[in-house]
């Protein structure tokens, strides 16, 4: 699994620089990355492009898009490196699929429903299976 990205601390250091309405002299360090990497793409159809660039780089980022983007290229990078390595990219792939067992949307809704919204399921867990 490669996780990346901000934590909250960091999310709420960076609303108030990305809050709409920002004059946007604050940008996240990747937004120049972006900004070179989307601008050539935009050359084959600015039609279908143009808006997509614009929002991410306007000023008042409100979702934080851009926040994450240098994380993610490198963890991109690691994945392309970690993919070269079949065996191991194989053995890795096979334990995250057995591991997905637990995962169970009916089971994260109910713990949701109980732990978080304090509600009780109307259902009987006998009866889901």
């Amino acid at each position: 699994m490669y996780i990346f990205g901000l934590n909250v601390d960091e999310v709420v250091a960076l609303r108030p620089v990305t809050s709409p309405g920002n004059s946007g002299k604050e940008r996240p360090p990747q937004a120049g990355h972006l900004r070179s990497e989307i601008r050539p793409v935009q050359c084959f159809g600015a039609r279908y492009f143009s808006p997509l660039f614009n929002i991410l780089m306007s000023p008042g980022d409100q979702f934080l898009n851009l926040a994450d983007f240098g994380a993610y290229t490198a963890a991109q990078q690691a994945i392309a490196q970690d993919y070269q390595q079949t065996g191991d990219w194989s053995a890795r792939a096979l334990m995250n699929t057995a591991r997905t067992g637990f995962f169970s949307s009916d089971r994260t809704i109910k713990a949701y429903a109980e732990d978080i919204w304090g509600i009780k399921s109307q259902i009987q867990e006998k009866d889901l299976w």
